[in-house]
């Protein structure tokens, strides 16, 4: 039997009573046409799922009750922060949303070089939210009951600064060090290029601040391959991958 999931952003409480929002009340009704008394399960951001059941639907929108609260918890114990630098259009949605199905802990749009991607200030509040709700629907498809966070972009050289006390690695495909070799701890910062990758002062520059460059093998990959690469890689060395 299907498990419909949905995403409800705040407390919930097994008896009580909830009014779903606009976004899943089109998903309920329009799409997967469920009716009163069919169950569905509701994630709120904890490791917790909530099993519901609608009740009605009206005018003011679909009333659920939740009968049963259950711990499930789908995080990695290796915890990925992928510094992504911004890709075009649906290139940079997919990576978020197969980043969230293999378990990272956040996302950092990164500004670099030769990342051709500009958005103006003001259209960055939208953008946000347009890869929040990918995460969202990430998560109800993947079975995770928490969302990864999605930071601010944010410059290449700030994001190494900020976090030069954990682990680095920095994707170079004329790296010599292979990322089935690296040594790490829980928490790893993961660079991925843009369409051009980095370039070579940020590489030399990187290095010289402890990150570790390493390569994905003979090939050249496209950025949103290289994510999802890197990304096993790790989770099968150090995370929940099997």
């Amino acid at each position: 039997m299907r498990k419909y999931r949905f995403y409800y952003p705040n407390q919930l409480v097994v008896g009580k009573t909830y009014l779903l929002d606009e976004v899943n009340n089109h998903q309920i009704l329009k799409v997967l046409r469920l009716k009163p008394e069919n169950e569905i399960w509701l994630f709120n951001n904890t490791n917790f799922e909530f099993k519901a059941l609608i009740q009605k639907i009206n005018k003011d929108g679909i009333t659920v009750i939740v009968n049963e609260k259950i711990s499930n918890n789908k995080e990695s114990n290796c915890k990925i922060y992928l510094a992504q630098a911004i890709a075009k259009g649906q290139k940079m949605d997919y990576i978020i949303q197969k980043a969230v199905e293999l378990g990272v802990t956040c996302i950092i749009p990164l500004i670099s070089a030769r990342t051709i991607v500009d958005i103006a200030a003001k259209k960055i509040p939208a953008r946000i939210e347009h890869w929040k709700k990918i995460i969202i629907g990430a998560c109800c498809q993947c079975g995770r009951n928490v969302l990864p966070t999605m930071h601010i972009p944010i410059t290449f050289q700030e994001w190494v600064i900020q976090n030069q006390n954990i682990t680095q690695i920095i994707l170079d495909p004329n790296s010599n060090h292979s990322i089935t070799k690296v040594t790490a701890n829980n928490y790893i910062n993961l660079f991925v290029g843009p369409e051009g990758g980095f370039s070579k002062d940020e590489l030399t520059w990187a290095k010289q601040r402890n990150c570790l460059s390493v390569s994905l093998g003979s090939r050249i990959l496209r950025t949103e391959t290289a994510s999802v690469v890197a990304i096993t890689a790790l989770q099968l060395q150090f995370g929940d991958l099997s």
